[in-house]
């Protein structure tokens, strides 16, 4: 049977060594027993080394593991340099320096706890909100005239090491302002502490953190409010979403530390200009630019002979309503009336049917010798828009001082039609009243009778 070889205790090594260690010490000296002092010094001072370790980290219940063989050397307390992503393993410097790895202390107290609405926090002041520390009740806070609250609408912090310290930081939610309105804004907050890596001090569990600001963002103005947010990797990333409008618009930005605040790195800065389409019946007809839908360059008025010509024209209110405006060219005077509104031409949104009059600038004209017209127009582009000609409403004899040939009474608008009673005179003839229907056609309105007088249906 082969000689098993002898066990040794490290601790009975280490005793033997300091006892071997002391003897020699009364000998004179000389080379060969100096090289066996040294040799044995070093010796001793190893095996001590172990042993008390060993003791040590036994009595605290830590076990050492390591893959495929024995252990060799201890971890580092301190969080490694290199900030470890989702399935990597965490590698150590094999030289830290002072001034990248934190040797004297251990990682910063959890912030996990902590209870934001009793809570002094510590807030980067921005655009709309001052900075400092404030300290909430209740989650609620008034400094200055301006009302914080934190952690609004049962929202809750994230957290992630934004300033790449190896610790876990938090991002809150903040509504702040000065008045009736409060403003949307991030906060990120890191904790100062670092928990003393020596024995009989706090650790890192129990030190009680000490915040400091990273910095604030805030969205573009209060009708936009963060409406979620996480920390990826270093980055910020928030939901941003309207709250005023009648359908909700999102956006997903994104936000970075770079070493004193936050700032933008991702997204969009703010949501484009929400353009208000107006319909007909929301629209001010009185104060409206058209382009009079005469068919040529011109129109002859009745009984004068005088003439207006087309131009695009842009209205003055007359009315308090907003239902009326006017215009004067170089030759006539324009009154606009909004009579009614419908879906004149079946498109599913209204439009508006219009009574404009035409009167000559002239010595001789007086309101008498206008002459009025039904027009219905649309929106497009929200711009006014000439649908197309319906009827006379008043339209003048031949001659000054006949009476009128056409009068409407009533005027009614309708889907896809316009319904207006109209009295039609002529010398020698007893009057005649007709109520005719205009129906669109796709292209215009076309009348359910043709009238005694044709000049009432002629565009001018």
């Amino acid at each position: 049977m082969s000689e098993k070889p002898p066990l040794h205790d490290p601790i009975a090594d280490a005793f033997e060594g300091f006892r071997g260690d002391s003897l020699p010490a009364f000998v004179p000296p000389g080379a060969d027993l100096v090289r066996g002092t040294v040799r044995r010094r070093k010796q001793a001072r190893t095996a001590a080394a172990v042993a008390c370790a060993a003791v040590i980290l036994a009595g605290a219940g830590i076990a050492f593991a390591s893959k495929g063989g024995p252990v060799d050397r201890l971890e580092p307390a301190d969080p490694p340099t290199t900030t470890p992503t989702p399935g990597t393993s965490r590698s150590v410097s094999p030289t830290p320096t002072p001034s990248s790895t934190p040797s004297a202390h251990g990682p910063a107290a959890s912030l996990a706890g902590t209870n934001w609405g009793d809570q002094a926090i510590p807030i980067t002041g921005t655009d709309g909100c001052p900075g400092g520390t404030v300290t909430f009740e209740n989650g609620a806070a008034t400094v200055g005239g301006y009302t914080y609250r934190v952690l609004p609408a049962g929202a809750k912090a994230a957290f992630g090491d934004l300033d790449q310290d190896g610790a876990d930081d938090a991002v809150i939610s903040l509504h702040c302002g000065n008045g009736g309105e409060l403003g949307s804004y991030l906060i990120g907050v890191g904790n100062a502490n670092k928990a003393s890596a020596s024995p009989g001090t706090a650790s890192a569990s129990t030190a009680k953190p000490s915040l400091r600001a990273l910095g604030t963002v805030r969205t573009e103005n209060w009708g936009v409010a963060f409406k979620s947010y996480s920390v990826s990797g270093r980055d910020v990333v928030a939901t941003v979403a309207t709250i005023l409008e009648d359908t909700e618009r999102v956006q997903t930005r994104r936000y970075r530390w770079n070493g004193s605040q936050l700032v933008q790195r991702g997204g969009p800065a703010s949501f484009p200009e929400l353009k208000v389409e107006l319909t007909a019946d929301q629209y001010d007809w009185s104060t409206a630019t058209l382009t009079l839908p005469f068919r040529g360059a011109s129109t002859i008025l009745e009984p004068t002979g005088r003439s207006c010509r087309k131009a695009t024209v842009t209205l003055t209110s007359t009315s308090a309503d907003g239902s009326q405006g006017a215009i004067q060219t170089a030759d006539c005077e324009f009154w606009v009336s909004k009579v009614g509104t419908a879906d004149l031409n079946g498109d599913g949104t209204p439009d508006a049917l219009l009574s404009i009059t035409a009167t000559p600038r002239d010595n001789q004209a007086t309101n008498d010798t206008g002459t009025r017209w039904y027009f219905g127009y649309t929106l497009r582009d929200g711009k006014p828009a000439p649908l197309g000609f319906v009827t006379a409403a008043d339209l003048h004899g031949t001659e000054v001082g006949q009476p009128d040939a056409v009068t409407a009474t009533s005027v009614t608008a309708g889907t896809r039609s316009v319904r207006v009673t109209q009295v039609f005179r002529s010398a020698g003839q007893p009057n005649q009243t007709l109520t005719r229907t205009f129906s669109w056609n796709g292209a215009g309105f076309s009348p359910s009778q043709a009238p005694p007088n044709p000049r009432a249906d002629a565009r001018p």
